[in-house]
């Protein structure tokens, strides 16, 4: 039996925003997932199945206990057909054509389209079928054109026919021809979309197929809330799309007495935030740190009333512990481990942990010395 296959097209500002940003921290699949899809039940369908489980699929490839393809590569075509329409055909796979010189350089890795700090789990892929519930190979635009002229060409017919089929390929032609039209690439999957059982992983009215006829419709019937477009995404004016802050970072914002270097909390570790993002929540917000879990994190990005508060009444602690730090230094004359002794009332019989006594000492020591 051969495979139920679908290929989708998708752009890579699409790849990056919907899928990269997730691997980096997948705790920003909610985030996105409000964006795929505009009903809550399609959203919550895509959650249990697909997006809040990435994270585990990434544990799993990195630990050698699951395939890249059946795993992440076919969460990623389940996200992108609630994005565009997709083709089928019932057993053709572009995989096939691999193996024949003629098409051979068509077919790219994935990973070459793959930022840098994603790019360890994408070196994974086979880049084709592997099995039933699998992603497959990639096409990048610019071969999406040379591509179509080959299947066309009367001299590959018999490998075409051997491969995809002739029953197929137009299926598969008018997918290309929706890849040129909005200069998108390609990535094949199997099982994604199974007519024989009505099992279906992704958007079923993007669906397009000959039982269907519908594969000369190049209408887009997804239903996200809001267009790429529309998304205006800028470097992270935290780390400056690092990723991670630094102590030049930490200098510049004028937060030394605030924060520590790692993961960027502003950005979530991805190094680029939606331009809304800046005008919302000011770069240098205090409150806005690592220690936040993600729906702290998130009721900040949107105003909570409540979370503001609590970020506004931190920020006055912490000032309020530096001055007085500095007024029993300065003024009162106390040396650092005077200052900890002092603090130290606050807990049973004085007694502390010695972790507590070193940050705290550092601590001390880099108010004063700032001053």
């Amino acid at each position: 039996m051969g495979y139920d296959i679908t290929f989708h097209p998708f752009s890579r500002k699409e790849f990056s925003y919907y899928i990269e940003d997730v691997i980096q921290a997948p705790s920003e699949y909610v985030s996105r997932l409000a964006k795929v899809h505009s009903d809550r039940e399609e959203q919550a369908v895509l959650s249990a199945n697909v997006y809040s489980r990435i994270g585990d699929f990434i544990e799993e490839v990195k630990m050698g206990d699951s395939a890249y393809e059946q795993t992440v590569g076919l969460a990623i075509t389940a996200i992108l057909g609630y994005l565009h329409p997709y083709w089928y055909a019932r057993g053709g796979m572009l995989s096939a054509l691999k193996t024949y010189p003629e098409f051979k350089s068509i077919f790219k890795e994935i990973s070459s389209i793959a930022r840098e700090e994603t790019r360890f789990l994408f070196d994974q892929a086979h880049n084709q079928i592997i099995g039933n519930y699998s992603s497959g190979t990639y096409v990048p635009y610019e071969n999406i054109g040379a591509l179509k002229m080959l299947l066309e060409d009367e001299k590959n017919h018999s490998i075409v026919e051997e491969t995809i089929g002739d029953y197929n390929k137009e299926s598969l032609l008018n997918c290309l021809e929706y890849c040129l039209i909005n200069r998108l690439d390609l990535l094949e999957a199997a099982d994604i979309f199974i007519p024989a059982t009505g099992e279906v992983s992704t958007y079923y009215p993007n669906a397009r197929a000959p039982h269907l006829n519908n594969i000369m419709n190049f209408e887009n019937n997804s239903k996200k809330s809001s267009d790429l477009t529309t998304i205006l995404e800028e470097e992270c004016p935290r780390c400056l799309g690092k990723g991670h802050v630094d102590w030049d970072d930490i200098k510049r914002l004028k937060q030394e007495l605030r924060w520590r270097p790692g993961r960027c909390a502003y950005c979530n570790g991805t190094g680029k935030v939606e331009a809304t993002q800046i005008e919302k929540v000011a770069v240098d917000n205090t409150y806005l740190t690592t220690t936040r879990s993600e729906k702290e994190r998130n009721l900040l990005l949107n105003n909570d009333t409540d979370t503001l508060e609590k970020g506004a009444l931190l920020e006055q602690k912490t000032e309020t512990f530096i001055e007085e730090v500095k007024y029993l230094h300065f003024i009162g004359q106390l040396s650092p481990s005077q200052i900890i002794d002092f603090y130290a009332i606050q807990f049973k019989d004085n007694k502390v942990g010695v972790a507590w006594k070193s940050d705290m000492l550092q601590y001390i020591e880099k108010i004063i010395t700032k001053e």
